[in-house]
């Protein structure tokens, strides 16, 4: 018997919709542009070494909720579950079943919304709805102190960077004192909000293999993915190359209830086609470490660049 061959029902248009309209398009004077300035200098190789971890526990349950309260509300050009999806209470309901009209990864339209939402209506929706979410962007927040943080600092310490540093102090700055030197803790600058992804299947469409400085991110920011939908359904995940050029490219194998950290600005990353008739969600971010990231540089050409919430490392 031959083998069946796949329907697929995304053939056109983008792999995912997306809750960011960050984006770089070309300046002619990107070549005058003296990059970020940074104090010491380069992120320890250790740190931009892929490292998967456990992210489990009540702050990622608040934060999955939260994802599946906002697109319950989304609208259609998002999508929606299908009526034979049960589900005992909204938040209960599978995102693997969450359903995307074809179209909408089609029309890329500029928004009406301006140019602080991404291109086509349907990612213009999902981002406003992010942006305004307070439950999700607090539930976001407590998962970055709960989880994300406490590995950052761990990894720096085992790197060698100090989590307090050095400050010049002046009379202006501590009454009755002639200045000098106080510690304080190294500043993390953390995206927010994130980026929520949805990549419906079954789907020809991929994201194609690149690295982030091409859209303008630092050297010194470390990357965050996660998915909240299993692998083994969707069948798709991140993939990533071991060093900057050898296209070497290999499975994080990160799984719902985990997440994935690597060094996105040097090495190339991809995720390939979702085959699966399930879709998989999952949430994006970024963290610049102080002295290896500058806060005020932003790259010419670049549009709609994220926001980001300041914490103490």
């Amino acid at each position: 018997m031959a083998e069946e061959e796949t329907a697929y029902a995304y053939t056109e248009g983008q792999a995912t919709l997306r809750s960011s309209a960050h984006r770089a398009v070309y300046s002619k004077t990107r070549k005058d542009d003296p990059g970020p300035r940074v104090v010491v200098g380069a992120l320890p190789s250790r740190l931009r070494d892929t490292a998967v971890f456990g992210v489990d526990g009540p702050a990622l349950r608040a934060l999955r909720a939260a994802v599946v309260n906002l697109l319950d509300r989304a609208g259609a050009d998002v999508g929606s579950w299908p009526a034979s999806a049960s589900a005992s209470s909204s938040s209960e309901r599978d995102l693997e079943d969450f359903v995307v009209p074809a179209a909408s990864l089609k029309d890329l339209r500029g928004s009406a919304r301006g140019k602080k939402f991404p291109r086509g209506p349907a990612n213009a929706t999902l981002a406003e709805l992010v942006v305004q979410d307070a439950a999700f962007l607090a539930a976001f927040d407590a998962l970055i102190d709960d989880a994300i943080l406490p590995n950052l600092r761990s990894r720096l310490a085992a790197c060698g960077v100090s989590l307090d540093v050095a400050e010049e102090t002046s009379a202006k700055d501590a009454v009755g004192a002639s200045g000098g030197t106080m510690r304080r803790r190294r500043v993390g600058y953390v995206q927010r909000p994130p980026t929520l992804r949805i990549q419906p299947g079954p789907s020809t469409r991929y994201v194609r293999p690149h690295s982030d400085d091409e859209y303008g991110h630092q050297d010194g920011e470390i990357n965050f993915w996660m998915p909240f939908t299993s692998s083994q359904r969707t069948r798709t995940t991140l993939w990533v190359e071991s060093e900057r050029g050898r296209e070497d490219y290999a499975e994080t194998g990160v799984d719902a209830g985990e997440c994935a950290a690597f060094h996105g600005t040097s090495k190339r990353h991809m995720v390939p086609a979702n085959e699966s008739a399930c879709t998989r969600v999952s949430l994006d971010f970024r963290i610049g470490v102080e002295g290896f990231y500058d806060p005020k540089w932003v790259m010419r050409g670049t549009k709609a660049d994220h926001d980001r919430r300041e914490v103490s490392l």
